[in-house]
């Protein structure tokens, strides 16, 4: 969770040109959840899922049936 959260930052920003080609989720702002490999300790069978909204970046549960972007 902390590596995926770590990417939405300014430097990102800067690169947004160069890496216009490919769809890496802080520059797409999709709003798609992609999976992390930590648990969330008080849902059971749920994992932590960032989300690259349009104004932050968001970090929630998701209980392991839902889909999410890897």
């Amino acid at each position: 969770m902390a590596e995926l959260t770590s990417i939405n930052g300014e430097e990102w920003v800067r690169l947004k040109g160069d890496l216009a080609f490919s769809e890496i989720p802080p520059l797409k702002r999709s709003e798609v959840p992609f999976w992390t490999v930590t648990k969330w300790p008080s849902t059971p069978d749920s994992w932590a899922v960032v989300e690259f909204s349009a104004r932050t970046t968001i970090v929630r549960p998701l209980v392991e049936t839902m889909k999410a972007g890897v």
